[in-house]
């Protein structure tokens, strides 16, 4: 576990902040206008739209007080991975063997060790730091056993809680996420009601089989959602009006990347699940209740990450394959399940059904799998924490911060569409993150820069890799071009990125 927050640490020194933290960093940093607003406009432009560096539209989602500088969020995301890789291995009251310690070293390197984590811990995101408030949640059920009513309750009043935090923090809207609470509070209070009421005739109803009523859930959720999206209500969601077979197909991929590769396969958990046969026999009304938590979130999560692919491939132009290679990372999202994910292994340890006498430990797991999957995972470990993510948007502003000399400058960025408006920011982060100096940043496809220089003064311009455009060698002198370096999501170096100055 030590050795894994070790290699966290590596990966925060190592890595580029990520785009969206760029983002983040200049709405809260910036000086030129009060209020949370994007200083260069809105991240995302329809089409028709023309981009210009003026204050436009609210940030939509919670700052912290941490994104004051690029060091504080870094040290604020390293703080969040080990407090989770704790928090993980506390070991509740009722699960521990006689004499047994409180905390177990092994849950925690779960987490420690994870390279979707760690990618996210070393990139400066809020995963660790949402999976934290996710995690209080189910954090009643490391002190008592769930089996009275009162102790239900307050469960699943901390459940509806910590989803309406998390909408918060994403950006939903009060009524939305308000209208979100009721409706899990209210779902599951009926639960109860109606789990309390067949207990009477039946010692295990099918209120209290948590495989059956997590599916169920799981389904009922993304219907629910799909159908919301469809009638154009739901913020991202009503993308899914028009474009519904998109969505689908997209939510089918999102679960792959998701829950299956980022959560299930990246913290080691598959091992686990497929060790205890016996987990499939699970019954009782604590271990359904988490269950079903889960499964809620896993369909929320997907269906966010398919309504995100969906809407930017329609908003740059690009096929949903495109897309999805390009926002592959998105699958961090589901990252923030892992609290719940291993109190419901806990739980199904425990619970009727799933365990006796003569069955291992949980804990216990058979080596060749186990050692399989770290076998796979290693690599994408060691390369996180000793080469980590680079940005060449950091190194142009850098370049762009050097070069410039001149009063109220102006930097034209040509790029393809997607995350062009991503980019332009990290540019500001390097160059004028509170604003003082007055940048004004444009950006501006390959086909419509040409009509833009002639129009207007530039006192430099940045061609994106992989952008086709050439300037006028006898306007332009090339000052600085370097290739862009090696990520797991471009496995390339090839393209360059150009700074141009006027000659």
């Amino acid at each position: 576990m030590v050795l894994g927050l070790l290699l966290n640490g590596l990966a925060v020194l190592n890595s580029d902040l990520g785009l969206d933290v760029h983002v983040r960093l200049n709405v809260a940093n910036d000086n030129s206008n009060d209020g949370d607003d994007y200083p260069w406009g809105p991240t995302r432009w329809s089409e028709g739209d023309i981009q210009s560096p003026a204050p436009s539209g609210e940030y939509d989602g919670y700052i912290g007080p941490w994104y004051s500088s690029q060091f504080a969020v870094g040290v604020v995301s390293l703080l969040g991975i080990i407090g989770l890789s704790l928090l993980a291995g506390y070991v509740p009251f009722w699960r521990r063997e006689p004499a047994g310690a409180a905390f177990n070293p092994m849950w925690s390197a779960l987490v420690a060790w994870s390279p979707c984590l760690m990618f996210a811990t070393g990139r400066g995101y809020d995963e660790a730091i949402l999976a934290l408030i996710l995690g209080c949640s189910i954090s009643w059920l490391w002190f008592v056993d769930g089996s009275k009513v009162r102790h239900l309750r307050l469960g699943i009043l901390m459940m509806a809680t910590s989803i309406l935090c998390v909408l918060g923090w994403k950006g939903f809207g009060p009524l939305a996420s308000l209208l979100v609470w009721i409706l899990v509070l209210a779902t599951g209070m009926l639960w109860l009601t109606l789990d309390g009421y067949l207990s009477r005739s039946n010692d295990m109803p099918m209120t209290q089989r948590p495989w059956v009523m997590s599916s169920a859930s799981f389904a009922l959720t993304l219907l629910a959602i799909t159908a919301t999206g469809a009638l154009g209500y739901g913020g991202t969601f009503s993308v899914v009006q028009g474009n519904l077979g998109t969505f689908l197909l997209s939510i089918i991929f999102a679960f792959l990347d998701g829950i299956v590769l980022f959560l299930i396969v990246g913290f080691c958990l598959w091992p686990f699940i497929i060790s205890n046969p016996s987990l499939r026999n699970a019954r009782g009304r604590v271990v359904t209740m988490v269950a079903v938590f889960c499964a809620v979130l896993a369909a929320g999560i997907v269906a966010y990450i398919g309504a995100l692919w969906t809407l930017e491939s329609n908003l740059w132009g690009i096929s949903l394959v495109q897309c999805m290679m390009l926002l592959g990372n998105n699958g961090r999202y589901a990252t923030i399940l892992v609290l719940p994910l291993l109190m419901l292994l806990h739980l199904c340890h425990q619970s009727e059904g799933a365990s006796s006498a003569s069955e291992p430990p949980l804990q216990h797991v058979p080596a060749k799998p186990l050692l399989l999957t770290v076998l796979l995972l290693l690599p994408l470990v060691m390369f996180t924490s000793f080469h980590g993510q680079q940005l060449w948007q950091e190194d142009a502003g850098g370049a762009l911060s050097d070069a410039l000399d001149v009063e109220n400058p102006t930097v034209l960025l040509i790029a393809d569409n997607s995350l062009a408006m991503h980019s332009l920011y990290v540019l500001k982060t390097e160059a004028d993150l509170s604003g003082d100096l007055n940048l004004s940043g444009y950006w501006r496809t390959p086909n419509d820069a040409l009509s833009f220089l002639n129009s207007t003064s530039v006192d430099a311009v940045i061609i994106a890799p992989g952008a086709d455009f050439d300037l006028d060698d006898d306007l332009w002198v090339q000052e600085t071009a370097e290739a862009s370096p090696f990520t797991l999501s471009s496995w390339s170096t090839s393209d360059k990125w150009v700074l141009y100055l006027p000659s």
